[in-house]
């Protein structure tokens, strides 16, 4: 009996072992996946980033040409009215 009982006290702490370690390497994986989403989007969020500022600057420069526009026309049409 008391080798049957050491059979089932190993079958026992396998079975345990596995139930701990089976969710352990699952949660291992997920984490591994979800640090490579986080540097992704962190890639992407820089990239974005970059590219807004560069729309920004461009955007500043046709206010200023817009600007200068108008006082163009301001001028021609305060021209045409003399």
């Amino acid at each position: 009996m008391d080798e049957a009982t050491n059979i089932g006290n190993i079958i026992l702490g396998a079975s345990a072992l596995i139930a701990v370690v089976a969710p352990m390497l699952k949660l291992n994986s997920s984490i591994v996946k979800l640090i490579m989403k986080v540097d992704q989007l962190t890639s992407d969020i820089n990239r974005n980033e970059g590219r807004i500022t560069k729309h920004g600057i461009e955007i500043d420069k046709h206010d200023k040409i817009l600007e200068n526009h108008e006082v163009r026309i301001s001028q021609i049409e305060k021209h045409i009215e003399e």
